[in-house]
């Protein structure tokens, strides 16, 4: 089972570890109810959550998060270290201590799997993550709520504007729900949208290549 906690609920999918395949459709329900099924069932979870607000800064650079963060608001942040020396300061309404924030399970992934550069796409619902890798580091990291095509479009395009990057070669790579607005979209602009794999269950199975 994966869970991924939100500002809205869990949204939830049974797979099998094995080899990643969906046992069940996609489902949501309220907090209490998923923690209520989960003490009675004991089924394992791998459990992440959006985050309300983050920034990436290198390991050891913050001392006291509130000091850094102050401009978002109070705390309580959090931390999570990744393999590559990041450390993602955060913080959320709403997640039990037992789960992961989306984004550093995405970066660690992401660099895990070493592909080379592109703009990396990951899309949930409204939820999305844009992030740009070059030479095995991220460079920029952002999410955003996004309901339209148009909007995630726009994101993305945002990404290869900032970053400087060449829309002829740097390579478009997408997780998540298929979204076809928006890839006829892109597809305009970007050369390579790479979207293979993406249907109602990939942005729960690709959580289990390091879950």
């Amino acid at each position: 089972m994966v869970a991924i906690y939100g500002q809205e609920g869990v949204n939830h999918c049974a797979l099998l570890t094995a080899n990643h395949q969906p046992v069940s459709q996609p489902g949501h329900c309220s907090l209490d109810d998923f923690q209520q099924w989960h003490k009675a069932t004991q089924i394992p979870v791998h459990e992440f959550h959006v985050v309300d607000e983050a920034a990436w800064f290198p390991a050891g650079w913050v001392d006291q998060a509130n000091d850094w963060m102050s401009p978002l608001g109070d705390g309580p942040w959090s931390r999570q270290l990744i393999d590559d020396g990041m450390e993602l300061i955060h913080r959320t309404a709403i997640a039990p201590d037992t789960s992961m924030p989306l984004m550093a399970s995405n970066a660690n992934r992401w660099l895990k799997a070493k592909q080379g550069n592109a703009v990396q796409v990951y899309r949930h619902g409204n939820y999305l993550e844009v992030a740009v890798i070059e030479d095995g580091k991220i460079t920029m990291h952002n999410h955003n709520h996004a309901s339209s095509g148009h909007d995630v479009a726009y994101l993305i395009m945002l990404a290869y504007d900032q970053c400087n990057l060449a829309q002829e070669s740097m390579p478009m790579r997408w997780e998540g729900d298929p979204d076809m607005a928006t890839w006829t979209v892109l597809e305009q602009f970007v050369h390579q949208v790479q979207r293979d794999g993406s249907d109602a269950w990939q942005a729960y199975k690709v959580m289990l290549n390091q879950a």
